[in-house]
């Protein structure tokens, strides 16, 4: 470090940081970045905010956006570009999105620290309310449990789509991921940890029950390493998942309200609560993170009661159900 007389008093000279100019394309960066990401699903994701990105350069007759081009009043503007139109969930995707490749552009010493827009510049998470998240109104699952699929074409298709789901329901609202890995068990219930939870700390293992409902889809559906066949017979996640949602498309038609595995999580969820079911055992049921002390380190936590509890909410939900008894017409899928 070299140094310079002032007087007496000896200084050290400020270190200038090594790093690039602003002027580089940030648009060309941030496809990168997004196609740098580990699952094929966040890769989409970004794919789509960076489409979005080409979108507002046309509308504002810019060729690209270069990191200089990202200040305060660009960022401002974007937002409400965005929620033109939009939800604010968009938004929030979109701003995030481009935080974390600006961020991850510092790190690699692409841009400087210097004078970051993101200093002033607050990035709120999408806002929404109860009534925003949807779920499966009781009248419209029994229905689902009802329909009479047995002339429609795709039979097994749909008849499989319909099993997943009210499996899915009877195990606390269980993910599809975790369905397609979940292991195989001689016990009455399945212990597992989400897999979107793990490699976190402090997690804890989620427990669900296995009800003579479900005994039933396991022994339609057993795998041999697994407990479901499903990543036995499709090659790999994502067309599974493509599948099934294929199949929910064709499966809401014929109910004449939606469903999916988003929704049915939801819905065990929100009719757990109507019939009594107390929000710790909802939430640990659902396998989210544990965040309290008290919960990590002193409560033990009676899965039995649980198991109780979740029962209730499956014959709430059965009672009045009759198999097959609701005709809907014949849906044809569309030929390719």
């Amino acid at each position: 470090i070299r140094t310079y007389l002032i007087g007496e008093r000896v200084r050290p000279q400020k270190r200038v940081r090594a790093c690039k100019t602003n002027n580089q394309d940030f648009m060309d960066w941030f496809d990168k970045y997004g196609q740098s990401k580990a699952t094929e699903n966040t890769r989409r994701h970004y794919a789509y905010v960076w489409r979005l990105l080409l979108s507002y350069c046309k509308d504002r007759s810019m060729s690209t956006i270069y990191f200089q081009d990202i200040d305060y009043r660009m960022l401002k503007d974007l937002r409400a570009w965005v929620l033109d139109g939009r939800e604010d969930v968009t938004r929030y995707k979109v701003e995030s999105y481009m935080h974390a490749a600006y961020k991850e552009a510092q790190r690699m010493k692409m841009v400087s620290r210097d004078n970051d827009p993101y200093d002033d510049f607050r990035i709120d998470k999408a806002t929404r309310t109860k009534e925003d998240i949807d779920t499966i109104s009781l009248k419209d699952l029994r229905r689902l449990l009802s329909l009479d699929l047995r002339e429609q074409q795709g039979v097994e298709g749909l008849s499989k789509a319909r099993d997943i789901l009210w499996a899915s329901f009877c195990l606390c609202g269980v993910n599809l991921c975790d369905i397609y890995i979940l292991p195989k068990t001689d016990e009455d219930e399945i212990v597992y940890i989400r897999q979107k939870n793990r490699n976190r700390r402090n997690v804890r293992s989620t427990h669900a029950a296995i009800t003579m409902d479900v005994e039933a889809i396991i022994e339609r559906y057993a795998g041999k390493d697994h407990l479901f066949k499903f990543q036995e017979d499709t090659p790999n996640y994502y067309t599974f998942q493509r599948r099934l949602n294929n199949r929910c498309e064709r499966l809401s038609k014929l109910n004449g309200a939606q469903v999916n595995m988003q929704l049915i999580r939801r819905t065990w969820a929100t009719i757990a609560g109507e019939v009594g079911v107390d929000w710790h055992t909802v939430d640990k049921s659902l396998g989210h993170m544990d965040e309290s002390v008290t919960d990590i380190h002193y409560q033990q936590f009676n899965w039995q009661k649980a198991a109780k509890q979740n029962q209730k909410v499956i014959d709430y939900v059965l009672k009045g159900v009759v198999p097959n008894s609701v005709k809907v017409p014949k849906l044809f899928r569309k030929s390719a």
